[in-house]
């Protein structure tokens, strides 16, 4: 199945995306980076214009890439990446996770390129946002899939695989990293609106924590906590996750 790039669709949605995660690029100019799911190359384009200059963008073949002076790789992020192992310092992923069919494969084709050290940087809607869990509710939908899929369209295309911060949290330490800070591009109103219920989410993660199950996980369980706690889970839009291969 194919693997339709958000980017490629217009560079528009939650333009603050871009920006925002320029700060968590590696500070060295030559570091090596590649861009998983590249699209038309707009982050691409902001990496060169920030002075990075050893770029690789991936997508599918029949994306329409648009950066000249950025090698691009076509393959279907599914099945793999077309890159030896620990080829590159940094990997950056920007909404695309949500449309992968086969995680397992991706989380692992991402870190096994990475050198040791590298930090794979990957934005996704945000669905353990606040006001994401109280749609959720209401209309038994995720927040980052509002209506009902379509199945005369790609999977690819369509947001039918949001990824929450505990699938991150297992995904990349079942590949040999560590989740090393959760982040977003804004705070959302619908959400910072619901924030009295805070003191009631960190009383059931307490209670949960009590349980046995819990107990046994230790401190993954204490990590999934600060993660979903956080402000940028709660309250932010678009969810970074930031993660560092070991």
């Amino acid at each position: 199945m194919n693997t339709t790039s958000a980017v490629l669709k217009g560079n528009t949605f939650q333009p603050d995306i871009y920006n925002r995660l320029l700060p968590f690029l590696p500070t060295d100019p030559d570091s090596r980076i590649l861009d998983v799911g590249a699209g038309s190359g707009f982050f691409c384009r902001k990496m060169l214009n920030e002075g990075y200059r050893d770029i690789n963008a991936c997508d599918l073949p029949e994306q329409v890439f648009q950066v000249d002076t950025v090698p691009f790789h076509g393959c279907d992020l599914n099945q793999g990446l077309p890159f030896p192992d620990a080829s590159f310092d940094c990997t950056v992923s920007i909404e695309v996770a949500e449309h992968i069919e086969n995680h397992n494969r991706y989380f692992e084709e991402i870190f096994r390129v990475l050198r040791p050290g590298g930090r794979a940087l990957f934005t996704t809607p945000n669905i353990q946002g606040l006001a994401s869990r109280a749609h959720y509710l209401l209309h038994g939908t995720t927040d980052g899939a509002r209506r009902p899929f379509d199945p005369q369209r790609e999977s690819g295309e369509q947001h039918l695989n949001c990824l929450g911060i505990q699938h991150f949290q297992y995904y990349v330490c079942r590949h040999g990293g560590q989740i090393k800070e959760v982040a977003t591009n804004h705070l959302r109103l619908s959400s910072l609106l619901l924030a009295p219920v805070f003191p009631f989410l960190v009383l059931a993660m307490k209670l949960r924590g009590i349980g046995k199950k819990a107990r046994k996980q230790g401190e993954v369980y204490r990590q999934h906590c600060r993660w979903t706690l956080s402000g940028a889970a709660l309250f932010g839009r678009i969810l970074f996750v930031i993660a560092e291969k070991s």
